[in-house]
């Protein structure tokens, strides 16, 4: 289901909000790292799934999931897309929801 999808994921990988900016102020870069969190933990419960559903579909322990939820564990590219796959969620869709909630920060 990964293989087919290399051109998109250079795509996003190359998208402002997943490249590292050394640039952008500290506290514009949690917003957003705060706003994929919360679109992550959000698709998740209008799926209607628990941390434990979405960490047996990644055959990953509950805690893991609770991880990238509480910000504690940071998602690479690979993760993002491994996640997605298990909340049925296209990349493409995700970013576009992440775009409207990144519109609403206020520019640094």
């Amino acid at each position: 289901m990964l293989l087919g999808r290399c051109s998109s994921i250079r795509r996003v990988a190359a998208s402002r909000y997943l490249v590292y900016n050394v640039n952008m102020p500290p506290i514009r870069r949690a917003s957003e790292l705060q706003a994929v969190q919360t679109l992550l933990r959000q698709i998740r419960l209008d799926a209607g799934l628990t941390q434990w559903d979405v960490a047996a579909r990644l055959q990953m322990p509950q805690s893991y999931v609770s991880k990238y939820e509480a910000g504690t564990r940071r998602l690479d590219i690979c993760e993002l897309r491994r996640v997605l796959d298990a909340l049925e969620m296209p990349l493409e869709t995700f970013c576009a929801q992440l775009d409207l909630q990144l519109a609403s920060l206020v520019p640094a």
